[in-house]
């Protein structure tokens, strides 16, 4: 993609009411929290904003924005004007069913991601939409509530900050691609460990492995497919795109969480195809047992088959039958079942019947 290709800068027109933007999605907080971080070298200050007016942006120091809380509309819309942000953006960061996608205007890169939280007890995935705005001298990550995914990165930018050497926005936007990216792996590890349990159920103990299992682990993969492929892509379109949003020093960085995105790709496959050599294996067992059960029951028939005629002779109705006056008739009757069925048994043995 060229540079020509981009959406020329320009002042969008707000209208003076902020009705017209809504929120779709399940609201997952009651609160709206806004933290404002503004720093340069030796420097760092953090204020919580109430109101957006309040918010003071400065060409002197790069500023780091935490938006949680996308029901409030309004407040979004104010940040929206201050930061000229497009109406459509501001939709869909307002919408957090809209699928990953990355745009790049001339003054910003907008982007959509997906953070999974992987719940392994209930085997439950929680889907939080983050969406991230990087200008030329700030980033401003929108949650749909309070996170804590992004502590860790935090404090690596006071580390940094201290050191007389500040994270830049464009490295603040890749740091937050390659966090999600890392919880991607932990998950990819986490269903691998459930893939290898159903396979020990089935290979090992022998235990019915539940269908529910197998279908909820597909479902998860596939999931985890249709996040990392945007985000993927999203990583991809920035590597093509030469913008003067991101520095060239840090395009090395987002080469590598390509490769890293490929790969939990790859890994995915091989656990889909791992997961389907599961479900093949438990019905093949299923059916291997279901036939074993059919073979003892042919057997047990088979052998009553015999012993049956024979007692059904003797339950006849006839007045004239020879053996009923016989003393050892019962006895004999009873001695010539017995062998019968000890013979083919023996029988069965031979032919390895079972």
């Amino acid at each position: 993609m060229k540079k020509t290709d981009t959406i020329p800068e320009e002042k969008y027109v707000f209208t003076d009411s902020y009705e017209s933007l809504k929120f779709i999605g399940t609201r997952k907080t009651n609160s709206t929290s806004i933290k404002l971080i503004s720093y340069s070298n030796n420097f760092i200050e953090i204020k919580e904003i109430n109101e957006i007016s309040e918010m003071k942006i400065s060409k002197n120091h790069f500023h780091f924005i935490i938006y949680s809380g996308l029901h409030n509309v309004k407040s979004l819309y104010e940040l929206g004007q201050k930061f000229n942000i497009h109406p459509i953006v501001l939709e869909d960061i307002a919408n957090t069913e809209h699928k990953p996608k990355i745009e790049i205007f001339d003054d910003y890169i907008f982007t959509e991601l997906r953070l999974i939280n992987y719940h392994p007890v209930n085997a439950l995935m929680d889907i939080d939409q983050i969406s991230m705005i990087l200008g030329k001298n700030y980033m401003i990550l929108f949650l749909e509530q309070p996170e804590n995914f992004y502590f860790p990165l935090f404090e690596r930018l006071k580390i940094s900050i201290k050191n007389n050497n500040p994270f830049t926005p464009d490295y603040l936007f890749y740091s937050i691609f390659d966090v999600i990216t890392n919880s991607y792996y932990s998950i990819m590890e986490q269903l691998g460990d459930k893939i290898e349990e159903l396979e020990d159920r089935i290979y090992v103990t022998y235990k019915n492995t539940n269908l529910n299992s197998i279908f909820s682990t597909k479902r998860l993969l596939m999931t985890m497919r249709k996040s990392i492929w945007p985000l993927r892509e999203a990583v991809k379109k920035v590597i093509n795109f030469d913008s003067d949003l991101i520095k060239k020093d840090n395009y090395i960085y987002f080469k590598d969480l390509y490769d890293h995105c490929v790969q939990i790709m790859d890994t995915i496959e091989t656990q889909r195809e791992l997961i389907s050599e599961v479900y093949d294996i438990h019905l093949s067992s299923n059916s291997n047992r279901m036939n074993g059960i059919m073979k003892v029951l042919t057997i047990i028939s088979t052998i009553f088959i015999p012993l049956t005629f024979i007692s059904s002779i003797y339950g006849m109705n006839f007045k004239y039958m020879p053996e009923l006056e016989m003393r050892m008739a019962y006895p004999f009757v009873m001695t010539t079942m017995a062998l019968i069925g000890i013979v083919m048994l023996i029988i069965f043995k031979i032919k390895k019947w079972f």
